[in-house]
């Protein structure tokens, strides 16, 4: 996949965030699961540009030479993403709403550490609600509303790269990834 720049480190500017609505999807304390309220989030989040929005190019299908067209990416409402940097006190946190057409518990966004493979973090929504965190004590959020999964997470250091990965069915179909 096209690896694109993104200024994710703890200088770069942010906005700073009315509380109330960061409260409506708070960090836990480690891996607990966010309350479900967050429409006025989500509401907030569509009235304000994104920082980043990941080009098609960061998309990268693994059916597409396949002559099955039902597993090709289909556009924006099959899997995309709106990333938001966001400034609480001295920390960076991102918000980021992914839209995919069809969840199921093989969808996970990861966080990388370029060179630093053994150094992944994960976070996935499973159907029923709870959240999985890898490691245990990464500070993560997310909650569904509809065809959107809005994560708000907070990188233990700067220099992330993300990784959205659908899998439609039993297995991957696709990931979106972006990266400074």
């Amino acid at each position: 996949p096209t690896r694109l720049a993104i200024p994710l480190d703890p200088g770069a500017p942010g906005r700073a965030w009315p509380a109330a609505l960061l409260d409506a999807l708070p960090l836990p304390p480690t891996g607990a699961a966010a309350p479900a309220p967050v429409e006025r989030l989500l509401t907030a989040l569509d009235t304000l540009p994104p920082d980043f929005v990941p080009p098609e190019s960061a998309l990268h299908n693994r059916w597409t030479a396949e002559p099955d067209a039902s597993r090709w990416w289909k556009g924006p409402d099959d899997l995309s993403a709106r990333l938001w940097r966001i400034r609480t006190g001295d920390a960076v946190e991102f918000l980021l709403c992914v839209r995919d057409d069809v969840h199921t518990d093989g969808d996970r966004l990861e966080l990388l550490r370029p060179g630093e493979p053994d150094r992944t973090a994960t976070v996935r929504l499973r159907s029923d609600g709870t959240l999985e965190t890898r490691p245990s004590d990464f500070r993560a959020a997310a909650a569904r509303v509809g065809a959107c999964t809005l994560y708000r997470i907070r990188p233990e250091a700067p220099g992330v790269a993300f990784r959205i990965c659908d899998a439609d069915a039993a297995e991957l179909k696709q990931t979106l990834e972006f990266a400074p």
